[in-house]
C-alpha cells in the first residue's frame, strides 16, 4: 500500500474521503442544534453542558471552555473535537431516564452513535471495502433513527415560508411607517392608490 502522505488527490482512494469528511462535519453541526432543543425539551441542558465542560483534556483533543448553548461558530477542528466524546457526554446526559423517556433517550443516542461512527469512520485516509460499506451502514442507521429529532428540525420548505413571512412583516411595517409620517395630502393619495 502506498503511504497516505505519498497519495495524489487524483487517487480514486484518496478522494473517496474528502466528500464523507465534510459531510459528516455538516451533519455534527445539525445535529448540535437538534441535541441543544431535545435537552431543553426534557430538562436536560444543564446536566449535558455540565458534562460538556468538565471533560478531560488529553493528546489531540482541546477541552471546550463554553457551554454547548454558548457556541454560536462551529470550527473544523472543534467539531473534530466533538466528533470524538458527543457521544459519551450524551450518554451521562441522558441517564437515568424515567419511563417516559427511555424510548426517546434510547433512540437519541443510537443516532448519535450513528452519526459519530460515521464520522470517525469518514477520517480514514485509506478506506478498504470493509470501511466503505460501513460508511454506506452508518447513514442509514442514522436515517432510521433521525426521527427523535423530528420536532427539532426545520424542512427547507417551512425556512422558505418563515422567510417570506418575515419579509412580508417587514414591508407591512415599513408601509405603516412611511403611513403614519406621511402629511395628510400624501395619505389620501395614497389611500387612492390603495
Amino acid at each position: 500500500a502506498i503511504p497516505n502522505r505519498l497519495k495524489s488527490h487524483t487517487d480514486p482512494e484518496y478522494r473517496v474521503g474528502i466528500p464523507n469528511r465534510l459531510r459528516s462535519l455538516g451533519m455534527l453541526k445539525h445535529l448540535m442544534d437538534w441535541l441543544a432543543s431535545f435537552f431543553k425539551k426534557h430538562g436536560r441542558l444543564t446536566q449535558f453542558d455540565s458534562c460538556w465542560q468538565t471533560l478531560s483534556p488529553y493528546p489531540g483533543f482541546t477541552r471546550p471552555t463554553k457551554a454547548l448553548r454558548q457556541v454560536s461558530q462551529w470550527q473544523g477542528k472543534e467539531m473534530r473535537n466533538l466528533g470524538r466524546v458527543i457521544l459519551a457526554a450524551v450518554a451521562a446526559s441522558l441517564g437515568p431516564p424515567n419511563a417516559a423517556q427511555r424510548r426517546p433517550f434510547a433512540m437519541a443516542l443510537r443516532c448519535v452513535r450513528a452519526l459519530v461512527d460515521f464520522h470517525l469512520m469518514a477520517q480514514y485516509h485509506s478506506p478498504t471495502q470493509e470501511t466503505l460499506e460501513y460508511l454506506e451502514r452508518y447513514p442509514a442507521d442514522f436515517h432510521s433513527t433521525k426521527e427523535v429529532f423530528q420536532e427539532f428540525r426545520a424542512s427547507k420548505k417551512t425556512v422558505q415560508q418563515t422567510t417570506q413571512a418575515i419579509q412580508q412583516l417587514r414591508a407591512e411595517q415599513q408601509h405603516a411607517t412611511q403611513a403614519s409620517q406621511a402629511t395628510p395630502t400624501k395619505r389620501r393619495r395614497q389611500a387612492v392608490q390603495d
